[in-house]
């Protein structure tokens, strides 16, 4: 992996944290960021770091083709993956590109890509992140707990752009 993938999982990382198991959580127990949800199969309270990042790798950043997209715009794909899945991540870069929102990164994608300056499809699609948490709050106000944390990290994520 390049320079790009260490700052995005450093950034991941750093904003997941260990091991939580709160009552208010769909994903249920996490450690690293890494659900029991969605990885039914890993120990979830003894995961390591090194476990942990080869989930992100594989799960979220090969899906997204994060390393055919230029810093910040990969940094903000891979959070918005590692936090509402790849195809959700993908169709939002879609749509900062104006390619096609069908969730799955083609040639045609990769062309678009290529006409769009990195830090503006990053801001685009954390903007379109911040419209998702809206709508996630609305349809389940006990989610309203973690939208405090979720504004923290766009803040964050939005400063490490200017990096």
């Amino acid at each position: 992996m390049g320079p790009s993938w260490r700052r995005c999982i450093d950034f991941v990382i750093s904003r997941e944290g260990g091991y939580v198991d709160h009552p208010s959580d769909p994903g249920g127990r996490t450690n690293f960021g890494i659900s029991q949800r969605a990885h039914k199969d890993v120990d979830i309270p003894n995961l390591t770091l090194a476990e942990a990042e080869a989930i992100y790798e594989k799960d979220y950043w090969i899906p997204c083709r994060c390393d055919r997209i230029a810093y910040p715009a990969s940094l903000a794909v891979f959070d918005y993956a590692v936090n509402s899945g790849t195809k959700v991540a993908t169709k939002a870069l879609q749509r900062s590109i104006g390619a096609t929102p069908d969730g799955k990164f083609g040639p045609k994608t990769m062309r678009a890509l290529g006409r769009s300056h990195p830090t503006s499809i990053a801001k685009h699609v954390t903007d379109q992140r911040l419209s998702n948490f809206i709508r996630i709050v609305r349809r389940r106000p006990a989610s309203l707990v973690f939208l405090k944390g979720w504004m923290r990290r766009l803040m964050h994520l939005t400063e490490a752009f200017q990096k």
